[in-house]
Parts: structure tokens; sequence; C-alpha cells
């Protein structure tokens, strides 16, 4: 017997070892792997992975064993587990919450080394480089030709060290092939399989296997091989057992609650029921009567004229007139659109409501708002439904949507709304009688568009090439424009994605208002989530493909991607290494976008990347593959030119530049050179290309500026302020006048200068890609004798899931030193961790624009690398601020080390800031706001802070205050304030700096 086979079973006999075989995290989910979770403990152990990779994870039993391992074992290895997350016919459809539950239990635990990617085996291949994976993990579907597949389309990927593993090589049922390709496998590699939990074949493919791993493979023993086998089963099979309890325990004790409050309830619904039944049918008979007294009455028939007069009245009027003249929903005759009549799709009996706090009792509703979604079923629905309600209810209406065809057994929740907003629908009965319901409720009615629609004159196959490629008849489209035209003509107003849309649907004379389209908190979440696991992946080498991404969603495009063809094909024809990336149905039948149209692609067919379409709100993760986003557009077309800014702002959220056409809204939104580029020429667009392509660096450039540029102008933030602006205006009066001034000025105002943020290099950075609301950034020069104190009170912050950034300014003491010595001790406490260092001395201003930039949370706390935050500080500024959807919190805070004097205990007021600064750095910050106002400008000798609260004053951003003592400020002679803006010199031409930037200031000049 050699050396490694005697001390690989004396290893595996010793009884010490069973409490290390003893962790599975997952144990509460259903799975045939836990029986071998203490093998997947040994074999990490023993290999030593740099890269780990699991293809079929499911629940992530298999997948939770191996990352457990590796922090176990204290490892370096980095991880990806890759899954459609949608099952199969063999193993079963996976339900909805899968990925989620997986999700939210992998990012907290592994998210510093492990990734989850959703996508299938081939699509995710080439995110890794040949030679680069040490362990393999096989169990997708299970049938001999997938398995083989996956094996031999994932072998050059492997290392020389690579082993692989196999589940199910045990079972033999129908359509499983585990086991025969195991068997032809052995033929060629050593290996060793294990018999029980359904079998796991470990496979030696690489040429130096680790030893004890190459001792276990190479064992021949009969003795042996049986000794090992049971040891692994008896391990495996209590934990096993252990999940066996752990899953049908609680399932039993629910189906036993589930029993008896079922036999409860049947006893008290019965007589209930009956109760309900016969008080509704006395109410209804009750309405009846009442109906028909108030309609054989003179009174009505004498009023007839009056109530047909109300649609003659200046909008102003109309509301109160209706509400005098309409009795209620129930007493209106129903005025019918003339329409093609087409039945009603069956109706659904639900309601959605905005998941926002009504406001308090105390307060009244000033708004009732409800969307009627047209066409409930496409992505244009989430732009214009889904996001502008929940924009509403933050700017203080109460909300609900529903579906068009839910609206008909809804009319009197209808009847009670003041706004009724009806999105993409065309005339029909049942919107006939939603029409008729808000006429006699008084109720002013909005009708909502994002396409040029309402034009049946526009309905040329010239004009609209969805005509054509959808094989539509001109009569048949126009006759459904008039229909939805019909629709626009009745409403008091109207809602618009474009300015350019706007001025077509002025033709019909409702007070029209732009509200553009935008992302919610949700899409910049999973946006900015592709863009973190992009760099932490960067490690492992791309396939060095260059694709440039075209994302059409229908294929509805050909004219428009006429624009850029040629000079896309010329592209690819000189550059083997690029890649056109085009979308199709999941099922391959249906392709979004016909290159054949366009000879230039001949014989280009292999640098076409096909991907399945995904639901919009994964979009980010395919987008974040591209390099280059491209939105060519047919110009000088009413139609297109209609279009909105969407598919360059879904880029920017990925950090993906884009070249687009010059429309009117891409050529508003996109700054040529700085933000994106402007193609409008063949030649425009290939010089646009290869000047990206030849330039990495340029194209992060360009695509970080779209990113900050993007974060406010087409965030939830602005949306709600323009939901509030056009609810002041629907309102009328003096409030109304001014939010329309306000929207003017706004509209009037230059960009924000770009933030001054000075280049750094990442001395060390974790993530575990994990949520996080907020983000401590510590600008830090020359403080190695306080730092510890201020990133020990980050520690010890009481919200949980926290980002900690800390920017060395060029520190020329010990302080860089001491905080990656603290960083690495104190890594785990943190979602994400970095220390950066700028490659030059930068000043406090752009110091704190660095960590706001590089920050991946929604809310930004500044902490001076000299001051302390209290244990609940950014908790309870971070509740503060979201139940106020204000654009900033600030605390109290207490001056300590030699003066207890309170800093920012006073409530905000704009106009305290014209005498003296009353605010700290020490607040927490939208970085929407940060971004929107051009983050932190550098001021001579300090009080940059002063000057970002008063920009913020100047935008009408408002502050909230926290009245209690949450922060410490510490006083001490080598302060910035005490050593240099203090001085008499220095603060004279500090004040003259901010007077001249901002006239409103009267600061006192005396010291």
């Amino acid at each position: 017997m050699t050396g490694d086979k005697m001390d690989l079973l004396g290893r595996l006999s010793d009884p010490a070892l069973d409490p290390v075989f003893a962790e599975a995290s997952r144990i509460g989910v259903e799975s045939a792997w836990f029986g071998h979770v203490p093998f997947a403990h040994w074999l990490v152990a023993a290999c030593h992975p740099r890269l780990l990779v699991e293809l079929g994870t499911h629940n992530g039993a298999s997948y939770a064993a191996f990352c457990d391992a590796v922090l176990a074992s204290g490892l370096p290895t980095r991880a990806a587990a890759i899954d459609t997350w949608q099952g199969d016919a063999q193993a079963g459809f996976y339900s909805d919450n899968v990925y989620e539950d997986l999700k939210a239990f992998h990012d907290p635990r592994y998210g510093a080394f492990s990734t989850l990617i959703r996508a299938s085996f081939d699509d995710a291949l080439g995110g890794f480089g040949d030679g680069s994976i040490d362990l393999l993990h096989i169990d997708g579907e299970h049938s001999y030709a997938a398995v083989r597949h996956d094996f031999e389309t994932w072998k050059p990927k492997l290392s020389d060290r690579a082993v692989v593993l196999f589940h199910d090589s045990q079972v033999r049922q129908a359509g499983y092939g585990v086991g025969q390709l195991w068997a032809e496998l052995r033929l060629s590699y050593p290996g060793f399989e294990f018999l029980h939990a359904s079998g796991l074949g470990v496979l030696g493919v690489g040429s130096r296997i680790p030893g004890p791993v190459a001792a276990l493979l190479g064992e021949t023993r009969p003795d042996a091989i049986d000794s090992i086998r049971g040891r692994f089963a008896a391990l495996g099979a209590r934990w096993q057992r252990e999940a066996e309890i752990r899953v049908l325990g609680p399932q039993l004790e629910s189906a036993l609650r589930s029993a008896r409050e079922a036999e409860r309830a049947a006893a008290e619904t019965s007589t209930h029921l009956n109760t309900a039944l016969n008080e509704l049918r006395k109410v209804l008979d009750d309405l009846k009567r009442e109906r028909q007294i108030l309609l054989d009455s003179t009174m009505w028939r004498a009023m007839a004229p009056f109530r047909g007069l109300a649609e003659r009245l200046p909008l102003a009027s109309r509301q109160g007139f209706r509400r005098l003249m309409g009795w209620g929903a129930w007493l209106s005759a129903p005025k019918r659109v003339p329409a093609i009549e087409t039945p009603d799709p069956p109706c659904v009996p639900a309601i959605r409501d905005v998941a926002r706090p009504l406001p308090a009792a105390d307060k009244p509703v000033r708004h009732r708002m409800i969307f009627v979604s047209g066409e409930p079923d496409i992505p244009g629905h989430v732009y214009r439904v889904e996001r502008y309600a929940d924009s509403f209810a933050v700017a203080g209406a109460s909300v609900s949507w529903m579906r068009l065809d839910e609206a008909a057994p809804r009319l009197g929740e209808i009847a009670a709304a003041d706004i009724v907003v009806i999105w993409r629908a065309a005339s029909s009965p049942a919107v006939a009688d939603l029409v008729a319901a808000v006429r006699a409720a008084g109720a002013l009615l909005v009708f909502d568009v994002d396409d040029l629609m309402f034009r049946p004159e526009l309905a040329r196959v010239d004009i609209i090439d969805a005509i054509r490629t959808q094989n539509l008849a001109e009569a048949e489209v126009a006759s459904f424009y008039r229909r939805v035209q019909q629709v626009l003509v009745q409403a008091d107003a109207c809602f618009t994605s474009t300015s350019e849309l706007a001025v077509h649907a002025q033709r019909y004379e409702p007070l029209t208002y732009v509200l553009p389209n935008g992302f919610d908190a949700e899409t910049l979440h999973t946006s900015r989530l592709a863009v973190r696991r992009r760099r932490l992946m960067a490690s492992t080498d791309g396939d060095g493909v260059l694709r440039i991404g075209y994302a059409a969603g229908t294929r509805t495009h050909q004219k428009d991607f006429a624009a850029a063809s040629g000079a896309v094909a010329r592209v690819l024809t000189e550059r083997p290494g690029c890649r056109l990336v085009l979308f199709r149905g999941k099922d391959g039948s249906e392709r979004m976008f016909d290159p054949e149209e366009f000879p230039a692609f001949t014989g280009l067919e292999n640098q076409i990347e096909w991907r399945d379409l995904v639901a919009l709100e994964d979009l980010p993760n395919e987008m974040a593959r591209f390099d280059i986003n491209i939105a060519p557009l047919e110009l000088n077309n009413p139609f297109v030119e209609a279009k909105s800014e969407l598919k360059y702002f879904e880029a920017a959220l990925v950090e993906i530049p884009t070249i687009a056409s010059p429309t009117g809204p891409l050529r508003r939104a996109i700054r040529d050179g700085e933000t994106g580029r402007l193609a409008r020429t063949e030649a425009e667009w290939y010089a646009a290309l290869t000047s990206l392509l030849d330039d990495p660096l340029g194209r992060a450039r360009l695509a970080h500026a779209a990113y900050l540029d993007a974060l406010w102008r087409f965030g939830p933030e602005r949306r709600a302020e323009a939901a509030r602006s056009v609810l002041h205006q629907l309102d009328g009066g003096p409030d109304g006048a001014r939010a329309f001034e306000l929207e003017c000025r706004r509209a009037a105002m230059p960009r924000p200068t770009r933030q001054l943020i000075p280049e750094a290099t990442t001395m060390f950075e974790t993530d575990r890609l994990g949520r996080a609301e907020v983000s401590v950034i510590i600008p830090l020069y020359n403080y190695a004798n306080y730092v510890t104190e201020a990133l020990d009170s980050v520690r010890r912050q009481s919200l949980e899931m926290l980002d900690l950034i800390v920017i060395d300014d060029c520190s020329t003491d010990g302080s860089l030193a001491m905080a990656l010595d603290w960083a690495r001790q104190h890594a785990s406490r943190f979602n994400r961790l970095l220390v950066l260092r700028n490659h030059e001395n930068s000043g406090l201003a752009a110091t704190r624009n660095l960590g706001f930039d590089r920050a991946e949370t929604p809310f930004v706390l500044p902490l001076d690398a000299d001051n302390r935050l209290l244990e609940d500080c950014a908790a309870a500024c971070l509740r503060a601020l979201v139940a106020a959807n204000a654009a900033f919190a600030y605390p109290v805070i207490r001056n300590f080390g030699g003066s207890d004097h309170l800093i920012g205990d006073q409530a905000y007021a704009p106009m305290r800031l014209a005498n003296a600064n009353f605010i700290d750095a020490m607040a927490l910050i939208r970085k929407s706001v940060w971004a929107a106002i051009g983050g932190f400008a550098p001021i001579r000798f300090g009080w940059e802070d002063y000057d970002f609260w008063c920009r913020c004053a100047e935008q009408g951003f408002l502050g909230i205050h926290l009245n209690e003592v949450l922060a410490e400020y510490r006083f001490h002679s080598g302060s910035m304030l005490r050593t240099t803006t203090d001085l008499r010199t220095n603060k004279v031409k500090v004040i003259e700096q901010l007077e001249q930037r901002h006239g409103w200031l009267r600061l006192q000049r005396e010291i």
C-alpha cells in the first residue's frame, strides 16, 4: 500500500472528522444531495480549487456545501453556480421563487467569492477562460446526450488539476444517462464512484490531480473501496435523515394546523354566506327601486340639457359641475364611443394596490387615482402604469391600477376616483362604460400613450415598418389607430413619454404633459449587481470577444437598423473577434431581427450571437454582456421620432456606452462624446464603432459618465417630482402656476458639470454581492491616530447590511496601513468594503466625490476620519429619509474632545442657510441627488459641504432633520476647520467664493 493511500484511509477513518462533516447549511430544502455533503467538504479541502463551477444548482444544497467548505478551509477559491432556475422535464419545472430564495440565502454568506449566474450552460461558457476550472460539478439535465454535451463543451475549460463530479450516476430509470456516460468515461480517466444518495461519480480529468484525491481515484482494493464508501454513506445518511425531518416536520405541522382551521372555518362560512347573500339581495332591490324613481322623475328629465352642458364648460369648472349634476355613477345613462364591436376579454376580479403607505388618517387624501392598463402584458405597461402609479403614490396620491378587462366589475371603484388614467386602450364597449363612469363621477379622464398610435393617416408601410414585418394590413392598423384616437379625444389630459409625442397629442386639445420613461429601484439594483459581478469575474479572463448589442424586443425595427447596418457589417468583416448580439424567442423559432434583409451580412452568420429574449427585469444582465450598445433609428420619420430614450438609460445603468441615431429624444439625452455617441451617416456609425472598440478606457469613461447622467434624470426620485408637479398643475390655482414655472426653470437649467472624481487605485476589495442600502464613505488624510475610532464606529452600526469605502488621499503618515489592516480584520462585517488610494492628493471635495462615485447603494453617509457615528445613526437616518421621501437626512451631532457644543440641532429650512451653515457633512444623502447637482465642488480653504447644501436648496431638494444625537464631531486643534478655514484671511476668501456662487447668502465676516 502506498503512503498516499495509507494517509487517505487513515484520515477518512478518524472520528475527529465527524464535526467537520456536520456542516449542511441548506438543510431546510429538499434534495437528494445531502448524502454527499461530507464528501464535498473533504474534496474541497483536498483539492484547494482556484475556481469551482457548478452546472445545475436548483435550490443550492450541493453548492452551499462546496461554499461552506471553502469558508471552513479559508481558501481563496472563486466559485460560480450556473442555472436557468427554470427546471426541465426530468427534474420538474421550478417555482418562481426558487432563485430568489437561493439568492437571498447565498448573497450575504458567499457573495464575496461566489456568483450565481442565471443562464444556460452554453451561454455561460464564454465567461470562463480555457484551463481555468479546478473543480466542476455537473448536475443539469440527466439524459445521456445532455450530460455528454455538458462534459464535452466544458472540458476545454478544465485545468490540469481538474476533478469533475457527476451526480445521479446510480439512477437507472428511463431518460437518465449519467450512469452510461460514467461507465464510458471510466475507460479513459481514473475515477471513484459513491453508490449512495443516487450515486456520485468523481472523475480525474487533469494530469496533475492533488495527491489525496489522486489516491482516492487510484484505489483498486475492494475492501478499501468498501470502507471509503461505507464511511461517507454513514456520514451522509445522518444528514439526509436530518434534512428529511427539517422538510417534513413543518409540512406536517402546517397540514395539521390547516386541517383544524378549515374545519373551524367551514362551520362559520356557511352561516356568514347565507346572511351576506340575504343582505346583498335587499340592498340590490332597494337600489333598483330608487334608480327607477329618479329616472321617472320630472327633475331628472328636466335636467338633461344641463348634464350635456358640462361637456362645454372650461376644464376647471367641469369637476364641480359634474359632481353637482351627476348624482352618482349608477344614475348616468352610458354614453358610448363609436367603436368597432369586439368582445371583452374575460374579467379577472383583482385590483393591484401600489405598495406605498397611505397618508395619515388626519391628512385627507387629495387625489385618488386609478390607472387602467389597456396592454398589461407588454413591457410598456411597466414603464407607463406600474412605475408611474408608484411615482404618483410617492407624490401623495392614493393609487391603484387594474387591467382593462377587470374594469367592468370595478366601475364603482373607478367612480370613487378623481383622476382615472387609461393607458394604451382603443375604443370598445368596455372603454365606453369606463368613460361613462368617469364622466358621471365628475372625475378627470387622462389618456396615457407612449407610441404614435393615434393618427390613422400615418398607418402606412413607408412610415411604420411593423406593418410590413408583421404582415399587417394598412387598413386594419389605421382602424385600430382611429379607435385609439377616439379615446384620446375624450380625455381631459394626456400623458406622453416624449415631447415629440406630445406635439401630436396636442392636435386633439387635451392638456398634455411629458412624463418620461425611466427605471425603478429594482432595475437599478439588478443593473449595478450585474456591473459588480462583471468586475469580480474579470479575473477569470473572458473569451476575448467584443460584443455589439442590439436589444430589439420585437421584430419591428428592420428599417431602423438600416441606419447602422453597413457600418456594423464592415466592422464584423474587418474584426473576426467581434460579434453582433441579437435576440430571439426562447424556443428559437422567432427572431426579433432578420439580418438576411441586409446583403452586407452574407457570410457573417457565425459572427452573430443569438440570445433568448428575457423578461424586462432580467434585461440588465443581458445588456451587461455587451461592450457597445447600439440604438439605430430611422431619421425624419414622425413615428420613430416619437420613441423614448429607454435604450440609452438601460445601457447606462450597466455602464455600457451607447451609439444612437440623433432623433429628438436621444439627441437631448446624449451629450455626444461625453455620455455616448450620436451617428447619422454610415461613416459616422463606422467611426463611432471603431473608436470605441479600439479604446476600452474610452468606452469605460463614456459609459460611466452616462450612468451618472441617467441616475437622477431617469430615476424614481425625478419621476416622483414630475408626478407631484402634474398633480399641482391639474389642480390649477397658484400652486399649479408655480409648479409650471418650476418645471420650465428646471428644463432651462444646464446639466450639472461633470463631478470632480480623482483617479485612484483599489488597495483592498471584498464584495458579498448582497443588497445594502447605505454606504459609509471615509476620506482619509493623515489621521492615523483617529481613523480606527471612526472605522470602529461604522462597524458597530445597527444597520446589518452595510457598505464601507475608505479613500486615502495620499497620507504621509501610517493612515493607509492602519486602514488596510483594519479592513482585512473586519471585512466579514460588511456587504462590500473598499480601500482606495488617490493617485495624487486631491482634497476633501474630490475625495468625497470618489467615495460617492464608487458607492453601489442608493444612499451614502460621509464620515470624516476624525469623527464617530453612534450605533443607530445610519439606520435612523435611513428610516427618516425614506419615510419623508427626502433628498438627505441629518442628525444632531455632539462635539467631544474639549467642547460639548451641538451641531445640526435646528429643523430644516433652506433660508437658515442664508446666514450660516447648520448642517454638517455627516448626513445621509441620496446618491442620485449627489449626481443631480454635480457632486461636491472644491472651495479653497474649505466649506465644500456648505456649498453642497446651498445647491441642494437652490434645486428644491428636501432635507429632513432628526432631533436626536446620532454622531460625534471631534474638537481638536488639528482639524481642517481650525487650521485652515477659520483663519481670518482664509475665511474672508471662503465667504467671497460662496457669496459669488450663491447670491442669496448674507454671511457675517467677523471672526
